[in-house]
Order: C-alpha cells, then structure tokens, then sequence
C-alpha cells in the first residue's frame, strides 16, 4: 500500500499486518531540476502571471478535485481579493469544470510537462475535503520548491509536519495563511527549504530499490 492510512484500514478489515509493506508513491526530481528559469518565465508570460500565483492541479472529473476548485472560486478568492488584488490561480488538468466562471482562476487543460508550470507558480494550495490514498501533487509541490498550504484531509498519506515542511489549516483560515506567506519571503523559504529535504526519500530511485528489497525477500522466501 501507498500509506499507513491505508494499511490502517486493511488491518481494520481483517488483514493480517505482517503481509503489508508500505511503498510510497514518489515524484522524479530530476525532472523538477531541470525546470529552467526561462521556461518558468515563459509560462508566466504567456498567461500573464504576476506574484502571487497560486496553483492547484489534478483532473477536475474527480470529484474531490471538482470540489477544491469550487472551494477556490467561492471561498478563497473572494476572502484573498479584499487583501490582494492581483491574485490569480493556475488550475492544470483534464476536464476543466464549465460552472467555474471567475477569471481569476486560469485553467489551461492538460499541459505536457507539469514540472514547467507548477515551477512558474508562487504558492500551492489543496483544500481537498475528500478522498483517500497518498497526494501525489503536494510531493510535486514540494519537489518545485514552492510553500504548500493544505487541508488536513488533503495532506493524508505524507507526514509532513504543520508549520515545518507544509502548512496544514481549515478551508477558512486558507486566506489568512495564503496572505501570511505572501508577505514573509523569509517563511517562504523556510517552508520551501525543509520540504525540498523531507522530499528527497520520495525519489523515484529510492521507491525502486524499496520495491526490488521487497521482491528479493519474496523469492528467499519461496526458495526456502
């Protein structure tokens, strides 16, 4: 399984806990390096971002997803703008919701090379409310080195620390914790910093090597 969430909920069933490895989903952070600033600048250019942009990605058909963007249009943005003025949301994925009419929130369908656009953003947000697994965008975020502000719900399955690597907060307080980090540099950096390092053990590489461990346990086993 993908968290301990998850192996929670198998033991809770009646599966029995010593035949379940826990394997994380990762991201490939060598991709995330690569990310020029050029492209980064190119990305904003084209769709005319200024500080601060917020991002949050996912396909809008699943219906958490569908909700956070909701969330986005009628909770947050009206609370944001009465504070900031030029704010705007890069919203990346398939199946764009047609009722979401705020022209603050930018969705620019599905984008070949996500990297390249959460990279041109300023600040993640995930006011997830639903749903289950590990979230594999917040580990995108933090590969991009960009502060992450979440649900508690949106941030099952990674434990990351509130106030350390993320910041973890009620849909309500999402305002007041995006305009906090907007003004500190200082604690966007910080955040950035230690999520940049808690994400290292999510590499692709090392999830692989769990993987082969895990297999090469299985045959010792079959062989005795």
């Amino acid at each position: 399984v993908m968290c301990k969430e998850e192996k929670e909920r198998l033991i809770k069933i009646g599966v029995d806990g010593r035949k379940i490895r826990v394997i994380p989903h990762g991201v490939d952070l060598e991709a995330y390096r690569k990310v020029s600033r050029k492209t980064k600048n190119r990305i904003r250019k084209k769709y005319k971002l200024k500080f601060p942009t917020l991002i949050f990605h996912g396909t809008f058909s699943y219906k958490p997803n569908y909700e956070a963007i909701k969330i986005i249009e009628e909770e947050i943005l009206p609370q944001l703008k009465k504070k900031i003025k030029n704010v705007k949301v890069l919203a990346i994925g398939n199946f764009p919701p047609k009722d979401v009419k705020d022209s603050s929130i930018i969705f620019t369908g599905p984008v070949k090379e996500l990297q390249n656009y959460i990279k041109a953003a300023d600040i993640a947000i995930v006011p997830i409310m639903a749903g289950g697994g590990i979230r594999m965008k917040i580990l995108e975020y933090f590969a991009s080195k960009i502060p992450v502000i979440s649900t508690k719900k949106g941030a099952e399955g990674i434990p990351a620390k509130n106030g350390k690597e993320i910041i973890i907060a009620p849909i309500e307080d999402f305002p007041r914790e995006i305009i906090k980090l907007v003004k500190s540099k200082e604690r966007r950096k910080k955040l950035v910093k230690n999520a940049f390092k808690f994400v290292q053990k999510y590499d692709w590489k090392k999830i692989g090597e769990m993987y082969l461990k895990e297999i090469y346990l299985l045959k010792s086993k079959i062989k005795k």
